[in-house]
């Protein structure tokens, strides 16, 4: 059990720090429909996956980015059809958010490719003790705060 929880937290920082990298960069990449995004819009579309009904203020908590980022991304997203919002039951001035079919389409692909990378990192640190697989993902941790401090 202990392992497992180490495996969810590597994974979880490493998804975290690739975030980070790659959120300053302008790349696009087409994820099965016709449309290049860019890949803070893909992981953002991942996130919500994920997490059906989440609130942008949840997304912007979870990542550790700004309120403001979040939103201007998801009006980017829901203009395109990839993400739609409704209002909270319990609180008519929250939205929660979901995907659309076009949403799915990308969540999916979005998911393989992450899925083939983190297999990949899983199967390199496979013969590392639990501990080291601890080390690992705090100095992961410190590492994104460090590019983080530097994108400011």
């Amino acid at each position: 059990m202990k392992r497992v929880k180490a495996e969810e937290r590597l994974t979880s920082a490493f998804e975290r720090l690739m975030y980070v990298l790659t959120s300053g960069k302008r790349q696009k990449h087409d994820y099965g429909t016709g449309e290049l995004l860019h890949i803070t819009e893909s992981h953002l579309i991942s996130f919500i996956g994920v997490q059906p009904d989440i609130t942008s203020k949840q997304i912007a908590q979870a990542l550790d980015i700004t309120k403001g980022a979040v939103s201007q991304t998801l009006k980017k997203l829901e203009k395109k059809g990839y993400v739609v919002k409704y209002p909270k039951a319990e609180n008519l001035r929250e939205y929660c958010l979901n995907l659309t079919k076009k949403g799915q389409t990308v969540f999916k692909q979005h998911e393989e490719q992450d899925s083939k990378l983190v297999t990949s990192l899983l199967n390199n640190l496979i013969s590392l003790e639990t501990e080291h697989l601890d080390c690992f993902s705090n100095l992961l941790d410190e590492l994104i705060q460090f590019v983080k401090a530097r994108q400011k």
